[in-house]
């Protein structure tokens, strides 16, 4: 049971950006690789192996032989294909469309610039087997592949319900969980995916994200035994964090993140240059 903060925005992963959402996503959707949960590297994910050419380029990914929807049919190269050409989709309006960019043809088919969309240097070779070109060598790639907005969607309940896809009971999902329900200003509840790859290694058959965004409730949830984890520190009050800090359940660790300050420069004071390298120093 996770403090997780306010409700989520949506759990589609090509429109997820916020952390609450993104936290409930990765447990429902998987991408061709996944982070080792130690080191945070790339690792297999419903890949099982890739080949990278030798000019850094070309990433050919061989998928796993046991992989399902959660309605039993197979996940196949097609849909990650599909998956990530709606993530490219103008129509899609993917605030992280960004991150599919390093494609090949993939930021000109999305600022529409390209109308077909078989330009994009995603291609399935057969059922088995995905071939993604890129414009240069990107040594980041595989963690892009991580991400959510690269995750592996049912193409075949998106087809049938367009927008409203999310709704569809059961969910396809291609990662550990299914969404067992989502209770507004309440709870999300997921149960483990008995058709996932590696649900012998799935460990919790339930996971409730509890949706709340006020500090003492959350800490009082905590202690009186009804959550088992705050993950934010936004969700804690903030007169009790220095004395929370010397507690023995209380973890801090590094963060990998940017911040940065977006100003409009054509409003004062930020149309003054000496202001701007003011703020920057």
């Amino acid at each position: 049971v996770m403090i997780n903060g306010p409700d989520p925005e949506t759990l589609d992963p090509a429109l997820a950006t916020g952390i609450e959402d993104l936290r409930v996503t990765a447990g429902l959707f998987e991408g061709l690789a996944r982070n080792d949960p130690v080191t945070a590297a790339p690792i297999p994910g419903l890949a099982a192996r890739w080949e990278i050419s030798s000019n850094g380029c070309v990433y050919t990914f061989h998928l796993r032989d046991n992989l399902f929807w959660t309605a039993g049919e197979p996940i196949t190269a097609q849909d990650v294909v599909y998956s990530w050409r709606r993530a490219l989709d103008p129509q899609t309006a993917s605030e992280y469309a960004g991150q599919l960019f390093y494609v090949k043809n993939a930021e000109d088919y999305n600022s529409g610039k390209i109308k077909d969309p078989s330009l994009v240097g995603v291609h399935a070779l057969d059922a088995r087997t995905v071939q993604v070109e890129l414009n240069q060598p990107t040594a980041f790639f595989l963690d892009l592949c991580t991400f959510q907005t690269l995750c592996v969607v049912p193409r075949q309940i998106l087809e049938k319900y367009g927008q409203d896809w999310m709704r569809a009971r059961p969910l396809p999902t291609s990662g550990p969980y299914l969404l067992d329900f989502w209770r507004l200003n309440d709870k999300i509840r997921l149960r483990k995916n008995p058709f996932y790859w590696d649900a012998a290694n799935t460990k919790s058959d339930i996971v409730d994200f509890l949706c709340l965004s006020a500090p003492n409730t959350a800490l009082n949830l905590y202690e009186t035994g009804q959550a088992d984890i705050i993950w934010d520190r936004e969700n804690l009050p903030n007169e009790l964090l220095d004395a929370l800090a010397r507690r023995p359940d209380f973890h801090s660790f590094h963060y990998l993140g940017t911040y940065f300050i977006r100003c409009n420069v054509t409003k004062p004071p930020f149309d003054d240059p000496r202001v701007r390298k003011a703020l920057a120093l």
